[in-house]
């Protein structure tokens, strides 16, 4: 199944800390979008995750998985992943497909 970008924030947002939220808006033509932002330990103002920070909120997410839950993400991701030898070609998996396989083992809904 194919989401899309916010859908897949959505998702991230419901796994990861208080500190990271997700904010919601429209710009001037009223379409839709989300974005994710946290504090900035120098900076007490909210700052949105960049798309190259994506992968490490993910990895937080992950850092959470208890021995069950990795077994049970290594497997799913081999499986959504033909591809797939896992952790040779995991460290080349995009921040979209990892979203997919943690909400999958975190019973989380896209």
């Amino acid at each position: 199944m194919n989401y899309t970008e916010e859908q897949l924030k959505v998702t991230l947002a419901k796994m990861l800390p208080n500190d990271i939220k997700l904010t919601e808006t429209k710009d001037e033509a009223n379409n839709y979008y989300c974005y994710l932002s946290w504090k900035g330990l120098l900076n007490p103002h909210d700052m949105e995750v960049r798309d190259t920070e994506l992968l490490h909120l993910c990895w937080m997410v992950e850092e959470t998985l208890t021995l069950d839950e990795w077994n049970e993400f290594k497997n799913t991701f081999e499986n959504i992943l033909s591809w797939c030898i896992f952790p040779i070609n995991f460290m080349h998996s995009t921040w979209q497909q990892r979203v997919i396989t943690l909400a999958k083992v975190k019973g989380i809904k896209i």
